[in-house]
């Protein structure tokens, strides 16, 4: 019993540090791969003073599909992401209630148009996928970006964001001054 006991005290440190964790703070596991969060960890633990980026996508879109498997998967692109944004992937037609900033959201039925009233409201009621929605640290909407972006683009669109240079600068003399 004493050997049993013995064996298990020592091998503990060993078997814990090789048990990998699923917490968003596990770079080595998460390093090259997006960490979606939900609005839901977004209301209990904040966005980390990290700004919010919002990936409404629908399930049949074509664009939404090629988005995420051009872009989010690259993995310069989501260890950027990862460090500088707090990501949520949201599915704009799924039949589920969110609270956000007090406000609850629900699935909405309009004759044969099924969608989400976050969609509407962050796409200023004209419904599209894919669209990205880009929060402030304060959860104010900076901007929403619609359709699909190639990864080229969409490195440029996150830096831009991230950076403040939305703040100081149009997007056409951005992408002019990293042309020079």
């Amino acid at each position: 019993m004493k050997i049993l006991l013995l064996l298990i005290t020592c091998c503990a440190p060993f078997i814990s540090a090789n048990q990998i964790s699923t917490f968003p703070g596990n770079d080595s596991l998460l390093q090259g791969q997006i960490v979606w969060r939900s609005f839901e960890e977004l209301n209990t633990t904040g966005n980390e003073d990290k700004k919010v980026m919002v990936f409404i996508y629908a399930d049949w879109c074509k664009w939404c599909r090629e988005l995420n498997k051009t872009c989010f998967s690259d993995p310069d692109i989501a260890d950027f992401i990862n460090s500088n944004y707090f990501p949520i992937k949201f599915n704009g037609e799924k039949d589920e209630s969110i609270e956000f900033k007090g406000q609850t959201y629900k699935l909405k039925k309009e004759d044969e148009k099924v969608f989400h009233q976050f969609t509407e409201q962050f796409n200023k009621g004209d419904i599209s996928y894919p669209a990205i929605v880009f929060l402030d640290e304060n959860l104010k909407v900076i901007q929403t970006i619609k359709g699909f972006r190639p990864k080229s683009e969409m490195f440029n669109v996150l830096n831009y964001f991230q950076g403040d240079y939305y703040k100081k600068v149009s997007w056409t003399n951005y992408i002019k001054s990293l042309e020079n």
